[in-house]
């Protein structure tokens, strides 16, 4: 758990100083980087969601599917966001 606490204060903490810093230091956003933590860490979250409800005591599949849908979605709209910025700068 306190691995998972730190996973999760990395990441706050580098979205955070990456939006901050550009304005001190005057160098560009890296919106690459920030697309993909987010996509990768909405995309974790879901299926974290759906391993709890799915192995849990009742092996509710259709709740288990509707919980981590939302986060699976915005996930895959943050990578979708990298991959057209990579493309067509």
């Amino acid at each position: 758990m306190n691995s998972l606490l730190e996973a999760f204060s990395e990441l706050i903490g580098s979205l955070v100083g990456s939006l901050l810093d550009h304005k001190h230091t005057g160098k560009k956003i890296d919106w690459g980087r920030n697309f993909r933590l987010l996509g990768v860490g909405f995309s974790g979250v879901s299926i974290l969601i759906f391993m709890l409800i799915f192995f849990g005591d009742e092996r509710d599949v259709s709740g288990a599917i509707c919980c981590a849908a939302p986060f699976f979605m915005v996930g895959t709209v943050f990578l979708f966001l990298e991959i057209l910025r990579k493309n067509y700068p």
